[in-house]
């Protein structure tokens, strides 16, 4: 696989539409990826995982079983913004802001303001945003900026 990001959820967890990462099992690998197998969430790193299930109760597609929106229930839209803010200042801590950075900043504005979600590619175009084209100092202001306004909302 180019890259696989695997996460295995008990039931409980993944109807429970709560904030906790709640995951019994968080695995990387593939080329592009640094592997890592937690059975724990790291410090600092449980803001993903409601993000993530969230976006399975309205996008997740089964391989097999009963379809995902109905083992999937999000959290709150007040939480979720929180949570995507404190994704962006994750971004920001670990160093300068990627284009990833960049593209997750769009998708989070783009929840703000339409009450749900979109891929990361398309939330650029929505934005109007090239993150190649940005420069370090654009890119950091657009994150910030994104904070900024999920903090508000």
């Amino acid at each position: 696989a180019h890259g696989l990001e695997l996460v295995l959820y008990p039931l409980e967890t993944a109807r429970a539409g709560g904030v906790e990462p709640g995951f019994d099992l968080n695995l990387n690998s593939g080329r592009g990826l640094d592997f890592r197998a937690d059975l724990e969430p790291v410090a600092g790193e449980g803001h993903w995982f409601a993000i993530d299930r969230s976006v399975l109760a309205s996008h997740g597609i089964a391989l097999a079983g009963p379809p995902a929106p109905t083992l999937f229930r999000s959290a709150g839209r007040a939480q979720l913004l929180l949570l995507l803010a404190e994704t962006l200042r994750w971004f920001l801590r670990e160093g300068s802001p990627s284009e990833d950075a960049v593209l997750n900043a769009c998708r989070a504005l783009f929840y703000a303001r339409e009450g749900r979600w979109t891929s990361k590619p398309r939330a650029g175009r929505w934005a109007g945003i090239e993150p190649a084209d940005m420069s370090p100092d654009e890119a950091r202001e657009l994150v910030e900026g994104a904070i900024a306004e999920l903090e508000r909302t």
